[in-house]
């Protein structure tokens, strides 16, 4: 039987050793920068759908739908890179091409609180709404009930 990457590495001299991982490292770092999706990225990682789908507590099938979407939210990608081990980070890009990072600024931060389920995390205005539309509804069957 063949050996494997950890063994063959460890039969290397330090230097090599040293070598290798810092080519290893640039590579990945390069289809990181790279990746045009999701699915890219994950895969530059070097994780499954399934670890991630496990991290954030959701369905494996759930993190494949979420890596086809062309629209998400940015609450969502923020969950999905932590996921990833990553942190998100927004960056403007002027018509000059210059980049202007917006560090302090974190729109995801409004969400529910962390015990909810994974990506079914809404913000707290999202919620509101919701629970206040849920009242007019049960006050308009509760009214309907009352008037038969």
């Amino acid at each position: 039987m063949g050996k494997s990457i950890a063994e063959l590495m460890s039969a290397l001299p330090p230097e090599r050793r040293k070598t290798i991982e810092s080519k290893a490292q640039k590579y990945a770092d390069n289809m990181i920068a790279q990746a045009d999706s999701l699915e890219v990225l994950r895969k530059a990682v070097g994780q499954t759908q399934a670890q991630i789908a496990k991290t954030l507590g959701i369905q494996q099938n759930a993190v494949s739908q979420l890596e086809k979407r062309t629209d998400i939210y940015v609450s969502t990608l923020q969950r999905y890179v932590n996921a990833l081990g990553m942190d998100l980070e927004i960056t403007l890009l002027s018509k000059e091409g210059k980049r202007i990072p917006l560090p302090n600024f974190h729109p995801w931060t409004d969400m529910a609180p962390a015990d909810a389920p994974a990506l079914g995390k809404l913000p707290l205005k999202a919620q509101k709404r919701n629970a206040a539309t849920a009242k007019t509804v049960a006050a308009t069957t509760t009214k309907k009930k009352t008037t038969v």
